[in-house]
């Protein structure tokens, strides 16, 4: 009793976090500015989880067989140039 139980930090690299976003509307494309300004709101935002962010943003079609997306028309920052979220 007393002991206090030391936790080490954590590499933030080693918590990998993804997040895939749709386009609302058929038939439109994912542009490069759309996922920067994600980007930025993301790299911005104070009090999310600390760990690696994996962004992808799709068009607005699912194959409803795979549940995923067609990723020819996908926009993505990822691995290895996820945004890293560092503190809490």
């Amino acid at each position: 009793m007393g002991e206090s139980i030391q936790i080490e930090e954590t590499n933030p690299e080693s918590i990998n976090i993804t997040i895939q976003l749709y386009k609302k509307e058929k038939d439109t494309f994912p542009t490069q500015e759309e996922l920067e300004s994600v980007v930025k709101m993301i790299e911005e935002e104070g009090g999310l989880p600390y760990g690696a962010y994996n962004i992808l943003l799709h068009d607005n079609y699912v194959d409803r067989y795979r549940g995923m997306s067609n990723e020819e028309h996908s926009v993505e920052k990822v691995d290895p140039n996820y945004i890293i979220k560092d503190t809490y």
